[in-house]
């Protein structure tokens, strides 16, 4: 494991101690999020990481502060102080590597089109960068609106 890979696991195995959250970083995040702004400082991922209930209650052997630091560095490289819930919810998926508590059997894979090969699957088009940008920007106006759905509040900034 590298280092981010080591705390997003550590930090799920509190989270299912904790919290019971199966890999649900939802629920995980409305406990991080204390001002209920959808967004995430780093005091609010310090403070869910080391105190307790409903924080994670990890000591500084099991999550070294360099680590902390780090996965912060990394969670907010462009330096916006607060990150949105999809960008921790992406930082999670990408260094989380955790394993799924349901699996699905080969049948239901069959079923919804899941056990194709990837040499079937098409080839994905060519975009522009542009066209990436604008592809993004509909699939984050569409997660913020569904997260304002659920009670989860944007900061206004996109």
């Amino acid at each position: 494991f590298d280092e981010l890979t080591r705390a997003v696991k550590v930090m799920s195995d509190a989270a299912e101690k904790w919290h019971h959250a199966g890999g649900n970083w939802f629920r995980i995040f409305a406990a991080i999020d204390t001002d209920e702004s959808g967004t995430l400082s780093y005091t609010e991922l310090r403070n869910c990481i080391r105190t307790p209930f409903p924080g994670l209650r990890l000591t500084a052997a099991e999550l070294p502060e360099k680590t902390i630091q780090g996965m912060w560095k990394k969670l907010d490289s462009e330096g916006e102080i607060e990150i949105p819930v999809s960008k921790f919810m992406s930082f999670i998926r990408k260094h989380g590597a955790v394993e799924p508590t349901i699996r699905m059997t080969e049948q239901s894979k069959r079923r919804r089109g899941l056990n194709k090969m990837r040499s079937e699957l098409p080839e994905a088009p060519d975009r522009s960068n542009d066209e990436l940008r604008a592809i993004i920007a509909n699939l984050e106006r569409g997660l913020n609106g569904y997260f304002a759905s659920k009670g989860f509040h944007s900061n206004g900034s996109s």
